[in-house]
């Protein structure tokens, strides 16, 4: 069973549609292949059926895309697999809690479920607007309401196993000292590139710049108007080769936006009218200049920090007693999973 990662379980129910094809002795049908027991939960079956009812969105959306031979790409089937696995063990979790809730006697009346089921529903069809019919057609509205309510007794449960949880100031410390690299102000710095074709017309130009021949301002304001001309539908093969340049605007360092080679470089400019070395970037070869440097610095642990800090703690500690109560029911409740079942139908 895969490491339980979030407080909330989240389920997307639906049901699963099974086709009646005549069996044959060749290869199962498709009611056949939903039948497939994939897990079994204190001697409750879950179904391969059950896996892919709760994937509908999932099937809907490769078909759109891919067509309705989808299943073919071997590549399509992979992530298929992975996403079957990934919602078997969240079905086993959610068993696995609701039977633990029910045990302890905690499961609220079904007057009380149900009127917070009816308040999810509200919340739904108001999240969903227009879509709202739609999802309830393709999931059913009895399977919606069905993981409303394991979401909700999962819920009760969490919090009972957690309520008496606490984290001390000792602890939020040398969390921060251990994370600091969560924890830091990052720094930016505006960006202009001088870009080239080959990378022997960029060393010559960043040599240039070191030496004091020529400065990279004055290569930028030349190179800036080669745009037009390289990107013109009538440029010629070598208008086409012209060293360009561009003003990149404000990047700041903790960006994704841009390759880790890139990002290296600009971290690199530690001042203002700095040039960083030539780096191939993008399939061009480029030089850098940051103006407007501001360093990464670390957050001061103040009261609001603390509380963000104590919040983290706070939560691993909720996964982790999750976590060992899971592994201990898997046990207790006799929880098996077939995962080489979940590749029926592939």
């Amino acid at each position: 069973m895969k490491t339980w990662k979030k407080l909330v379980v989240v389920i997307v129910a639906g049901v699963a549609t099974i086709g009646g094809v005549c069996l044959t002795m060749v290869e199962k049908t498709d009611e056949a292949i939903q039948k497939t027991v994939v897990a079994v939960v204190n001697d409750e079956d879950i179904t391969l059926g059950e896996v892919n009812g709760n994937l509908k969105g999932l099937y809907t959306t490769l078909e759109t895309q891919y067509g309705s031979d989808y299943l073919k790409d071997s590549q399509i089937q992979s992530r298929v697999l992975y996403e079957r696995q990934s919602m078997l063990s969240s079905l086993v979790q959610e068993k696995l809690m609701v039977l633990q809730a029910e045990k302890l006697g905690i499961v609220p009346s079904e007057d009380e479920i149900n009127t917070q089921i009816d308040a999810k529903m509200e919340s739904l069809k108001e999240y969903l607007g227009d879509k709202y019919d739609e999802y309830i057609e393709t999931y059913g509205e009895s399977s919606v309401k069905e993981m409303f309510k394991s979401s909700i007794i999962c819920e009760i449960l969490q919090d009972y196993m957690t309520k008496d949880l606490s984290v001390s100031d000792e602890e939020v410390e040398t969390y921060y000292n251990e994370n600091k690299n969560d924890y830091l102000n990052y720094g930016s710095a505006n960006i202009k590139e001088l870009s080239f074709k080959t990378e022997e017309e960029a060393k010559v130009a960043s040599e240039a710049i070191k030496n004091g021949t020529a400065t990279f301002d004055a290569l930028y304001n030349e190179y800036v108007a080669n745009v037009e001309k390289a990107e013109a539908e009538d440029a010629t093969d070598e208008e086409k080769n012209l060293p360009t340049a561009s003003d990149l605007g404000k990047i700041g360092y903790n960006s994704t936006t841009y390759e880790t080679t890139f990002m290296e470089a600009v971290k690199g400019i530690t001042e203002s009218k700095g040039v960083s070395e030539v780096i191939n970037y993008n399939s061009k070869y480029v030089i850098l200049q940051g103006d407007n440097v501001v360093a990464t610095t670390e957050k001061p642990l103040d009261d609001e920090l603390k509380e963000e800090v104590k919040e983290k703690v706070l939560y691993n500690k909720k996964v982790d007693v999750m976590t060992e109560g899971l592994t201990a029911w898997e046990e207790e409740f006799n929880a098996k999973t077939y995962n080489d079942k979940l590749k029926e139908g592939l």
